[in-house]
């Protein structure tokens, strides 16, 4: 039986990993002030509504309410 990822290991692999370069593989983000903005990943979006913070390394899309870490997109893309 698998047993669970230790803290430890997730803190390591959210300090070394950047959501803007994870997410960039997905869709064109584009700086506007402190945060980056783009088309979302998840639904066919016409007026760009993801917006990601760097600095909290989160993301949210305003249109179909998607939000979390590195960790939820690639859960969410990949399953």
């Amino acid at each position: 039986m698998a047993g669970k990822i230790p803290q430890s290991f997730v803190d390591e692999v959210r300090q070394k990993v950047n959501i803007i370069d994870v997410i960039g593989q997905y869709t064109e983000l584009v700086k506007r002030g402190k945060q980056y903005n783009g088309s979302c990943p998840f639904h066919d979006d016409h007026h760009p509504s993801l917006f990601v913070d760097e600095t909290k390394q989160v993301y949210n899309c305003f249109s179909c309410g998607r939000s979390g870490s590195v960790f939820h997109l690639l859960w969410k893309k990949r399953g």
